[in-house]
């Protein structure tokens, strides 16, 4: 059973990570997509799914599209804040991305 996110891109960036294995760097891609009812998803791409290069090319005219994404995966940790205390942090990694009225 897969969870699919309907909504609309709040923003659309592309952030460099560290891939340890490798000892390299690469893009991912960050969406934050609000649902209907305004609830705000933080959602990542890895550049390992096959449509990473599709959204990395398109980044900059992704904002306010209609959107539709399947969750691959979470990853919830403890993120230290500009005040110096820590809170959980949630991302949602996303595959299967689609765009448009339909989605």
């Amino acid at each position: 059973m897969a969870v699919v996110l309907t909504g609309t891109v709040k923003s659309a960036r592309l952030l460099e990570i560290n891939v340890k294995k490798t000892n390299s760097k690469a893009q991912l891609v960050a969406l934050d997509i609000a649902d209907e009812i305004g609830n705000v998803y933080p959602c990542q791409m890895w550049p390992d799914d096959p449509q990473h290069g599709e959204l990395a090319a398109a980044i900059d005219n992704l904002r306010r599209q209609p959107v539709q994404a399947i969750f691959s995966g979470y990853s919830l940790r403890m993120r230290p804040m500009a005040d110096g205390k820590e809170r959980p942090q949630i991302n949602f990694i996303v595959t299967n991305v689609t765009f448009g009225r339909n989605a």
